[in-house]
């Protein structure tokens, strides 16, 4: 717009000068139109050339030959014009412009003085150089805007994770201390006992309030040890005994605490029957939360042990302790291995099952399709949390737990999805220290179909803990490789149909490899030995009461690390086979 303005009035001072100059001739006519149009010169119709009026011819000629007028300057060479008023003019000779006068220049002292006085010196850039700068001004703005964004960006407050590991390992705010010591002779054994308090925290409000929790360390002299952080089930207390009972069955340190509101440990207990599901609208609110948050801070009271081995910290949990071990596990980075005995995720599962977490539910006046339900799932279900878990996980569960069905157990071991995970299924045996198969059936209702299988039970428990942590946490152990998972299908062998296993036992010694199955979606399971038939591969023909559609398959393979005749067994289990839609029937 500036070199247009400037452009007409080079233009009016050039007629002025004219007019000044041609004044005294008495010029009856002039060129009155901007757009270069041909006025009228006299009523009797004749047109007023150039020519007339300074006495020389100013139409010029295309290099065709042909006339150039007013009309073809003001149409034609509007472009020229605008590309000349872009070049570079000298600020002591400004462009005159001199398709405005058809290329003739006036050179008359009053015009340059005229023009002078009128039209101020401007200096204009290459074209190239405006381009450059443009570019320049563009790319300056850009960085400013990304510079603004970002400051929005840091003023504006981002939700913490649920599991905040900077708040909840922070080793300054534990205040770990000792309430009494004292000392056990066990065999040959001295255990230094401890009772302990620690902080920890559940949502108040709506905002996170440090809780102390009780808590009791056993520890083998002769250190240092490994730790294990021992996280209790629902209702359940803790004592110096279960601490003692851990630490000589492991060899370790073994850190038993009390869940919030059990025992001596403050918080809200799970007497309440909304304290579970209390997650609208923070998820912090559920007892499980408060739960995890004290595994995670009994790991750090551990941490600061002088008798703990460098980064040696493992976990063992049961039934919801195992839940809450899980989640555990999953985010915080300083647990290298976990047990997890009678407690799994996808409690979707487990509810829509009937189970008897659909019962708690109930308790607290709540259904599978409310949304505190959907809420807990989708923030606190274990499955979450352990998915890409540093941790190494041996899932434990009996093949009737009443609370985690075996369909949630197979849902949680996919959410594992690591090669180094393993499984052990204790058939004839539910929820943790159980009641259906302890004969303790009360206040369920009459024991029918069941037997007492707790020994048997417990040692294949305590067995898969002792492997699984020495494995991973000691240096005493003879192997370092893990067994081979057992594997099962079903296939023709000849004219029978064959339940096959494949056992890839590597350094272990193989004791038994034993087929479970159910005819009753799990109500009861029924055991049959396999017979080796190749390298490393066991089978057992299926009789007609088979169905595929109806019957749930296991493989359990007893193993001994070592060949000494007191070296002890565990129990290792393939991935249970069930079939498609399977619900598993569950006690009452």
């Amino acid at each position: 717009m500036q070199s247009f303005r400037y452009r007409w009035i080079h233009a009016f001072a050039l007629l002025l000068g004219a007019v000044l100059f041609l004044g005294p001739l008495g010029c009856s006519g002039s060129d009155s139109s901007a757009d270069g149009d041909a006025s009228e010169a006299s009523e009797d119709g004749d047109q007023a050339t150039d020519a007339d009026l300074d006495g020389s011819e100013l139409s010029d000629t295309d290099g065709d030959g042909s006339e150039n007028t007013d009309d073809d300057r003001a149409d034609g060479d509007k472009d020229a014009d605008i590309v000349d008023q872009r070049e570079s003019v000298e600020p002591d000779a400004p462009d005159t412009d001199g398709d405005a006068s058809d290329g003739d220049a006036l050179e008359s002292d009053g015009d340059v003085e005229a023009e002078d006085e009128l039209e101020p010196e401007i200096e204009m850039e290459p074209e190239d150089d405006l381009v450059e700068e443009t570019a320049e001004e563009e790319e300056q703005a850009e960085e400013e805007t990304l510079e603004q964004e970002a400051e929005i960006e840091e003023d504006v407050e981002t939700e913490p994770p649920l599991f905040d590991m900077d708040f909840l390992g922070d080793a300054a705010t534990l205040n770990c201390q000792v309430i009494e010591e004292s000392t056990q002779t066990e065999g040959e054994v001295v255990y230094t006992i401890r009772e302990l308090r620690y902080t920890s925290y559940e949502l108040q409000g709506d905002a996170l309030a440090p809780i102390r929790l009780q808590a009791f360390a056993a520890i083998p002299a002769g250190g240092p040890h490994p730790g294990v952080v021992i996280a209790p089930g629902l209702g359940e207390t803790t004592d110096a005994a279960r601490a003692l009972d851990h630490a000589k069955r492991l060899g370790m340190i073994a850190f038993a605490y009390a869940g919030p509101g059990q025992g001596e440990s403050e918080g809200r207990a799970t007497t309440d029957p909304e304290a579970m599901w209390d997650v609208i609208p923070d998820p912090r609110g559920s007892w499980l939360f408060a739960h995890a948050a004290g595994a995670i801070r009994a790991a750090g009271c551990l941490e600061q042990m002088a008798e703990l081995s460098d980064g040696k910290i493992g976990l063992v949990g049961y039934s919801f302790g195992a839940a809450a071990g899980l989640i555990a596990a999953g985010v915080d980075s300083r647990i290298a291995a976990a047990v997890a005995i009678s407690g799994t995720g996808s409690w979707a599962r487990s509810a829509d099952s009937g189970s008897w977490i659909e019962d708690m539910l109930l308790d607290a006046g709540l259904f599978t399709d409310d949304e505190e339900f959907a809420a807990f799932f989708d923030n606190l279900d274990p499955v979450w949390f352990i998915q890409g878990a540093p941790a190494r996980v041996l899932l434990v569960s009996g093949a009737q737990d009443e609370y985690f069905p075996i369909t949630s157990f197979i849902d949680t071991y996919y959410a594992l999805n690591d090669e180094t995970q393993r499984l052990t299924v204790i058939p004839d045996w539910d929820a943790w220290e159980g009641g259906w198969f302890t004969q303790d059936c009360q206040p369920f209702g009459p024991c029918q179909d069941n037997y007492d299988n707790r020994a048997v039970a417990l040692a294949k428990t305590y067995a898969a803990e002792r492997m699984w942590l020495n494995v991973h946490l000691a240096d005493e152990w003879p192997y370092d490789e893990l067994p081979g998972m057992p594997e099962l299908a079903v296939g023709e062998q000849g004219l029978t149909l064959t339940a096959l296993a494949g056992v890839d036992s590597g350094q272990y010694s193989i004791v038994s490899v034993t087929l479970y199955a159910s005819l009753d979606q799990g109500w009861s399971f029924e055991s049959f030995p396999m017979s080796l038939v190749g390298a490393d591969i066991y089978a057992y023909p299926l009789d007609l009461e088979y169905h595929p559609d109806g019957t749930a398959l296991f493989v359990e393979i007893e193993m001994q690390a070592g060949l000494a005749p007191n070296a002890e067994s565990f129990w290792l289990t393939s991935l249970p086979s069930l079939p498609l839609g399977y619900v598993a029937q569950v006690r009452p």
